[in-house]
């Protein structure tokens, strides 16, 4: 829970730094991407630890979700897999953030002008970012992935 309240805080100001650095944004577009790229960061810095605390109620092993995808990728070392999940999870929301980032530039209408505007286009582009990204991926790719692995094995006798 302080995690949660911690990020929201973080969040919360790296969206008024970012308001409060206006007319310095007007100049530098290097630094507004930054401020976005960094704001999608913590976000999933954020999901992650909501993430493991749905690991801890649902009684699974913590980064459950990682590991899973991390096996799919064929990481078969538990550990390791759910490093580079995880590593994958945040680089992901980096990079999220730094193309919403570069699209806002152009079209003004999308960059946040108050931290609620800010918070509101965030969570669209996290919901996006679910729905395009994690749902076909996560249909397509990892389930099969992961059913074939299953399949492979055979049981003791």
């Amino acid at each position: 829970m302080i995690l949660i309240i911690g990020t929201i805080y973080i969040i919360y100001h790296c969206v008024n730094l970012m308001l409060i650095k206006n007319s310095y944004y007007q100049n530098s577009s290097k630094l507004y991407i930054v401020y976005c790229s960094l704001a999608a960061f913590i976000a999933a810095w954020a999901i992650s630890g909501l993430l493991t605390i749905i690991d801890f109620m649902s009684q699974t092993p913590p980064g459950t979700f990682f590991g899973v995808i991390g096996i799919s990728l064929g990481f078969y070392d538990p550990t390791i897999a759910q490093y580079i999940g995880f590593i994958l999870h945040l680089l992901t929301g980096l990079t999220a953030g730094n193309i919403f980032g570069q699209i806002s530039l152009f079209w003004k209408r999308l960059s946040p002008y108050n931290s609620q505007h800010g918070i509101l286009m965030g969570m669209v582009v996290g919901i996006l970012l679910w729905a395009i990204l994690f749902l076909p991926l996560a249909t397509f790719v990892i389930q099969p992935r992961l059913d074939s692995f299953a399949n492979s094995f055979t049981p003791n006798q």
